[in-house]
């Protein structure tokens, strides 16, 4: 049972953890069907009707910075990266927000690091080579780099173009600005 908040807005809190959480569901949902265009697209246009729905709420601060804080960090030690595949990790910005996103990667080869939106990805994902466009790119054995993205669903990649397996780690952290 939720206790009321000033003015009788009750509602408030467990609608935006509900968008959150939703949002969070949608990338796991996306990890796992990479293969699957058809649930990209479907994915796409859910994430566009979250982000207005989100956009129409007014929230409360304190329980919304603990939830963005959970949805933009992603920390893989120690990964494994056959040639030719690649990991990455999500990030979510929402409406009326910017987020800076530090972005560090370590690996034992050089590995080929893009930062996506959601569509750059899509049509990544639905390609053969390299990309059509991208927000970054960097490719190395260490790279270290902050960029600012206003809302959306952003992609941290992590390809391996060699012929040999390469173990890397990546840690992405966000902070968000705005609201």
């Amino acid at each position: 049972m939720y206790s009321s908040l000033p003015g009788g807005d009750s509602w408030r809190v467990p609608a935006v953890v509900f968008i959150i959480l939703f949002a969070f569901a949608l990338i796991m949902w996306i990890h796992t069907a990479q293969s699957d265009m058809a649930r990209i697209n479907y994915c796409q246009s859910q994430y566009n009707t979250l982000s207005s729905n989100y956009t129409a709420l007014n929230h409360s601060f304190e329980n919304l910075w603990s939830a963005l804080n959970s949805l933009g960090q992603g920390n893989l030690e120690d990964v494994t990266l056959e040639p030719g595949y690649y990991g990455y990790v999500g990030v979510v910005v929402p409406s009326g927000f910017t987020g800076i996103i530090h972005i560090t990667m370590s690996s034992t080869s050089p590995l080929y690091l893009y930062v996506f939106n959601l569509n750059e990805f899509i049509d990544w994902v639905r390609s053969v080579g390299s990309p059509s466009s991208y927000i970054y790119y960097q490719s190395g054995d260490y790279i270290d780099y902050t960029l600012s993205e206003g809302p959306g669903l952003y992609f941290i990649v992590v390809y391996n173009p060699s012929n040999g397996d390469v173990t890397y780690s990546l840690t992405v952290t966000t902070t968000y600005t705005g609201g």
